[in-house]
C-alpha cells in the first residue's frame, strides 16, 4: 500500500477531485482512478471524498492504494499504422496477435500501450507527479477486435466523441466488413447466418451456437474459391456477439483457416482481417470510410493466384 499527500494550489481550487488526481497519476486511467476514489482511497482530514467533490482552499488530499492491485499502464513508443485521424478520433490497423487492452497477465505490448504513447508524445513512465501536469489523453475504444484478428479499429480521443460514436454503433450506423479465408468450398451463394450464440461453461470453446442464445446475424459473401479446400469471403457482422464470425463460419461447416478452436485447419495465424469500417463522423455526421490493406500472409496462404479484390 502506498500513501500520497497533495496540497491544492490556488489554481486548482474548484477542480473536481478525479481531475486533480488524474494530473498526478498520469498512468492510471480515469476508470481506475474513479474506482479507487469510490472505494475510499481519497480522504481529507480522515473523511472519505467523492469523485466529483470540488476542491477548496487549503485542502490536503491523501490518497492510498495498492499499486500491485491497480497497476499502471505504461506508454510504449512503438510505431502504429495510422489509417485515418482527425481531432475526434484515430483509426489504426491492429496487427494480429496483439491484445487491445492490458490484462491481469499481460501489461505490455498491447494496443493501449502504443496508443498511450502516440496520443501523448511527452508522456513518460513516471508514475506520480506530485505537482501535477497535463492530463493524459486516454484511448477510448469504440469497438473491439480479438487478439488473433488484424485490421481496422476505431479509437475516440475524447468522451464526447466516444459517446457519439458509441451511440451510432448501438443504433446500427456502423458498417463493418471482414476478409476471411474459410476451410471448404462455399461456391458463389451469399449466406445469411442467424444462429443464436451463448456462453457455455462446460468446455471450450465457451462461446458456441445454441438455440437459447442471443440472436446473432452474419452475412457471408464468397469472393473466390481455391478448388474444394478454401473459400475467400467477405463477412459482415450484423450483430456483435463474442466470436460471432468464427462461430457462424463453423456453422456453415467452413471454419476460418487457422481457427483450430472452431474446427479450422491449423495455419500461421487466424485468417480473419477487419477489412473496412464506415461510420458517421461524431460531429459532422458525414460518413467516414476506412479500409486496411490485406495482410501479405493471406496471399501466402492462398495456393492459387491471389484474386483481384474490390475494396469495400
Amino acid at each position: 500500500m502506498t500513501e500520497h499527500r497533495f496540497e491544492v494550489s490556488a489554481e486548482e481550487v474548484g477542480c473536481r477531485l478525479d481531475a486533480f488526481l488524474a494530473r498526478r497519476f498520469p498512468l492510471l486511467s480515469q476508470t481506475k482512478l474513479q474506482s479507487l476514489i469510490a472505494s475510499g482511497a481519497a480522504t481529507f482530514a480522515g473523511n472519505t471524498l467523492s469523485i466529483g467533490r470540488r476542491l477548496k482552499p487549503d485542502d490536503a488530499i491523501e490518497f492510498r492504494f495498492d499499486p500491485a492491485r491497480t497497476p499502471c499502464c505504461y506508454p510504449e513508443g512503438i510505431p502504429l499504422e495510422v489509417l485515418r485521424e482527425d481531432p475526434c478520433f484515430v483509426v489504426v490497423n491492429k496487427p494480429a496477435g496483439m491484445l487491445v487492452h492490458p490484462t491481469k497477465g499481460v501489461k505490455r505490448g498491447t494496443l493501449t500501450n502504443r496508443l498511450l504513447a502516440y496520443l501523448n508524445p511527452r508522456l513518460t513512465s513516471v508514475e506520480v507527479r506530485p505537482e501535477g501536469g497535463e492530463p493524459t489523453l486516454w484511448p477510448r475504444f469504440v469497438h473491439r477486435l480479438d487478439r488473433e484478428t488484424s485490421g481496422v479499429i476505431l479509437v475516440a480521443k475524447d468522451s464526447a466523441s466516444a459517446g457519439s460514436l458509441g451511440n451510432a454503433l448501438a443504433s446500427g450506423q456502423f458498417a463493418k466488413s471482414y476478409l476471411a479465408i474459410l476451410c471448404g468450398h462455399l461456391g458463389h451463394q451469399r449466406y445469411e447466418v442467424r444462429e443464436p450464440i451463448r456462453r457455455h461453461d462446460d468446455a471450450p470453446p465457451h462461446w458456441r451456437a445454441g438455440a437459447d442464445g442471443q440472436s446473432a446475424c452474419s452475412i457471408v459473401e464468397p469472393l473466390a474459391t481455391c478448388g474444394e479446400s478454401l473459400t475467400l469471403c467477405r463477412m459482415q457482422p450484423v450483430t456483435g456477439r463474442t466470436n460471432q464470425l468464427r462461430i457462424h463460419a463453423a456453422c456453415l461447416d467452413a471454419p476460418i483457416l487457422g481457427d483450430v478452436l472452431y474446427g479450422g485447419v491449423a495455419a500461421e495465424r487466424l485468417m480473419l482481417h477487419a477489412w473496412s469500417l464506415a461510420f458517421p463522423h461524431p460531429t459532422s455526421g458525414e460518413t467516414v470510410s476506412v479500409s486496411a490493406p490485406v495482410p501479405q500472409v493471406f496471399r501466402e496462404a492462398w495456393p492459387d493466384e491471389w484474386p483481384v479484390l474490390v475494396e469495400p
